[in-house]
């Protein structure tokens, strides 16, 4: 299946509820947001799957620029650590490069070793590369500070202006953490000092109980049945009030193409969430697209990947 590109030109955060249950995708990730985008270093609040341990420590397998928190799970099946780290560049001693990302990693709970390996080498593998995406804005970052040195020496120096650094900023969120499903949804904002900044959003989700990549080809014994269902779903919500207008023209919209790529969708305790970018569906104030299915409404979804309460 075609990889979900990893940076869309994106808007302002905008997205609408479809179906029912507690948070949307970007709730969760703005509820662990805190002070992330501006001190990697200060503690980041947590999803509803972890609460904060008032001692901090510090990861010994981590570099010196990386801090961790110490988190505890309440009814979580994995036992995880929220991380932060950033890399801030100057030249001339101006900043023209600031990054930050905050991530977790699975410590520990009732699963098996193994298992929590092949997770978390997924969640690193993930995490490098959008810090290889850093590597590339901050040789941009490079090339704008000299374009905008070289401007600012055309100008009296009571007009010159400070310069705007290009920012990298990676947050994720726990969505789903039980016996049977581990899920995490991450958003990207980047800034390439163009009009407004960018971001996108991506979502792994993970079987538990072996650690596999949950994709849509895995979600039923009938591939093609279940995703033209959740197709249908989808087309049913966006011709609502609240949506039509959003889109470019809903009408002509290939929703399947966008729809069943890598990383759209998450499984939530309700069901399924698919979070399309902005672009994707509609212009610029439209925003992204965030469409709620209840696990009722998925015929053919593997009973595995139904959240049982407890």
């Amino acid at each position: 299946m075609k990889k979900k590109r990893f940076f869309l030109p994106v808007i302002a955060a905008m997205i609408l509820l479809a179906g029912c249950g507690n948070q949307t995708v970007e709730q969760a990730i703005n509820a662990d947001k805190g002070q992330a985008e501006t001190d990697a270093g200060e503690s980041v609040k947590k999803s509803k799957h972890v609460k904060k341990d008032t001692k901090k420590e510090k990861d010994t397998e981590l570099s010196d620029t990386e801090e961790a928190e110490a988190v505890e799970k309440e009814d979580a099946y994995f036992e995880v650590k929220s991380l932060s780290d950033s890399n801030d560049q100057k030249e001339d001693q101006t900043e023209i490069f600031v990054s930050s990302y905050q991530y977790y990693t699975i410590t520990g709970g009732k699963g098996d070793q193994a298992v929590i390996d092949k997770v978390n080498q997924a969640l690193n593998d993930d995490l490098s590369k959008a810090k290889e995406n850093s590597d590339s804005t901050l040789a941009e970052a490079k090339s704008g500070y000299t374009d905008y040195q070289a401007y600012q020496e055309t100008l009296p120096k009571e007009e010159r202006q400070k310069f705007s650094p290009y920012a990298l900023y990676y947050q994720s969120s726990i969505v789903r953490n039980d016996e049977q499903v581990f899920s995490i949804c991450v958003r990207i904002d980047v800034n390439f000092q163009g009009a407004h900044g960018d971001y996108s959003y991506h979502c792994l989700n993970f079987d538990a109980q072996t650690g596999d990549v949950i994709g849509w080809n895995d979600l039923s014994d009938d591939t093609k049945q279940f995703e033209a269902n959740v197709i249908s779903l989808v087309q049913d919500i966006s011709k609502s009030e609240d949506y039509a207008d959003r889109f470019y023209d809903v009408d002509t919209t290939d929703f399947s193409s966008a729809i069943l790529q890598d990383g759209t969708f998450a499984l939530t305790e309700e069901g399924m969430e698919i979070v399309i970018d902005p672009y994707i569906f509609g212009p610029y104030a439209s925003g992204a697209f965030s469409f709620r299915l209840k696990a009722d409404q998925l015929a053919g979804i593997k009973e595995q990947y139904i959240f049982k309460k407890i």
